[in-house]
């Protein structure tokens, strides 16, 4: 789960000259010298001078003007690019075979795909995992990397919070928002959206199944609500202007598609639809009050 060799030296070739124009122009610390890694400076120095060096902008940019390391085009494009960092508080949630999962702790909670440099996290972190730290996120390539330089919290997780990072890391799978790249792309096709979406909504329906045969339910009375969930999921997929799945309808396309159901059936419709929305509500997909004002409108006499 690291870059390779080569991709490594040349971010270093790269960041250690920042760090060192950043040095010069802000006097953070007695002149340090740049060379190898890490050079001769000492790591809390360096994040000390990391720190300075994103308060202020300006510096990047000057050194990408000045080019004072001679480095090409390439090199430079990719320190472009690092005006999309990310810098904030992460937790290690787990080592996976290519990449470690981060999860932010700011409000908005995004979970990316992270490479190691010349160590893995789970050569760096394995026995704590999952572990909290302050890092900086850096887009290189199509590829997120840190800039090597950590605030570890010396935190021992409980299980309630294991269960909730991996109920964050799940969530982020399954609506396939899980973050790969920093860079900006471009928006994704209306195809691309619903084949997106079809894929959220084939997992919430295995998944659905699996929650009513656990509530001993008949195999007839399953297919019975499963079809009510499809043939909602394709209501929202198709007929509303923004590609809607089975994890980010509102209470408007539930009416809507209430609406439209027979009367002699819209009783059986109603309740294969309340059990679907406990269903969410139940598995921790769906906030609980939301949920019980969706109960409610169903409730409500159509």
């Amino acid at each position: 789960m690291c870059l390779p060799t080569t991709q490594v030296d040349q971010f270093y070739k790269m960041w250690n000259p920042l760090l060192g124009f950043a040095n010069d122009q802000l006097k953070i610390m007695p002149k340090i010298s740049v060379t190898g890694p890490m050079g001769r400076i000492e790591v809390n120095q360096a994040v000390k001078i990391r720190d300075a060096l994103w308060k202020h902008e300006t510096i990047l940019n000057q050194f990408i003007a000045n080019n004072p390391a001679q480095l090409s085009p390439e090199d430079l494009n990719i320190l472009k690019s690092w005006q999309h960092r990310r810098q904030g508080t992460f937790i290690i949630y787990k080592a996976l075979k290519k990449h470690a999962i981060f999860i932010s702790q700011d409000k908005d909670g995004d979970v990316f795909t992270v490479k190691g440099l010349y160590s893995s996290f789970e050569e760096m972190f394995g026995p704590y995992l999952p572990t909290m730290l302050e890092t900086v996120l850096l887009p290189f390539n199509d590829e997120i990397i840190t800039d090597g330089l950590f605030r570890s919290y010396n935190l021992v997780f409980g299980g309630g919070i294991k269960q909730h990072l991996k109920a964050v890391y799940d969530d982020a799978k399954e609506r396939g928002e899980i973050i790969t790249t920093l860079l900006p792309t471009l928006p994704a096709s209306r195809e691309n959206r619903i084949a997106k979406a079809q894929k959220i909504n084939a997992k919430v329906l295995e998944d659905f199944e699996k929650y009513l045969f656990s509530s001993r339910l008949s195999p007839k009375i399953v297919q019975r609500d499963v079809s009510v969930v499809v043939d909602f999921a394709q209501a929202i997929l198709i007929q509303q202007a923004e590609t809607t799945s089975l994890r980010d309808f509102g209470e408007k396309d539930l009416q809507d598609f209430v609406q439209v159901v027979p009367e002699a059936a819209r009783k059986q419709t109603n309740l294969s639809l309340k059990r679907f929305i406990s269903f969410l509500r139940d598995s921790g997909r769906l906030d609980w009050a939301e949920a019980e004002n969706l109960l409610d409108d169903l409730k409500q006499p159509k």
